[in-house]
């Protein structure tokens, strides 16, 4: 899932501070979509997932997103188009995307997880989170990741900062639906981004 990084990747001056949304304490129970309680960090507490079947599947705790507002994807520097690499304060590297409406939404690629497993990991290891499968075992909302949660852990903005490396890496060929066909890629040489957490 990872893979360690090479120590030799240099930043270069193009930089973005990405702010985590995330609901008060209190709030956790709220449908006010402003608060965040079903989606960015917290999407796995929103609508589950529509099968062929027509079943709907809950998503798993660990799928994330990161809301990136519109000033930010609007920069010419903002990665968009095709998958690139994030090497992680704690020294592991993987692929990650720009997706959805004018690439708002910043996530894992080919695994929705990995992104989750970072961010939340963290929060576990510090006490201040409780793991689960997915909403349905949480009916107090206890792995929700509030607002409280990351201000406490130093964790409420993301920077993520290029560098002037590049790393071969799989981008997936898209199907009849736009979705990534992760039986068809090719091996392409993609960007390196730092990311890590300030305040």
């Amino acid at each position: 899932m990872f893979s360690l990084i090479l120590q030799s990747a240099k930043e270069n001056d193009i930089l973005f501070h990405i702010p985590i949304k995330a609901p008060k304490y209190a709030n956790r129970f709220s449908t006010d979509r402003k608060d965040f309680t079903s989606s960015n960090i917290n999407v796995c507490y929103g609508n589950g997932r529509k099968g062929k079947n027509g079943k709907v599947t809950p998503r798993n705790w660990f799928e994330t997103q990161i809301t990136v507002s519109v000033d930010i994807t609007r920069e010419p520097n903002y990665p968009k188009d095709k998958p690139f690499f994030l090497v992680t304060d704690d020294g592991y590297m993987f692929e990650a995307h720009t997706t959805a409406q004018n690439n708002k939404q910043l996530t894992a690629y080919g695994n929705d997880r990995i992104f989750g497993r970072w961010i939340k990991g963290r929060l576990v290891a510090s006490g201040l989170l409780k793991p689960f499968d997915n909403k349905d075992g949480d009916p107090d909302r206890l792995g929700m990741v509030t607002e409280e949660m990351l201000k406490q852990s130093h964790m409420t903005t993301l920077e993520l900062h290029k560098t002037n490396e590049k790393r071969l890496g799989k981008v997936f060929k898209r199907n009849e639906k736009n979705r990534l066909d992760k039986k068809q890629w090719t091996e392409e040489p993609l960007d390196v981004w730092t990311i890590h957490f300030c305040d």
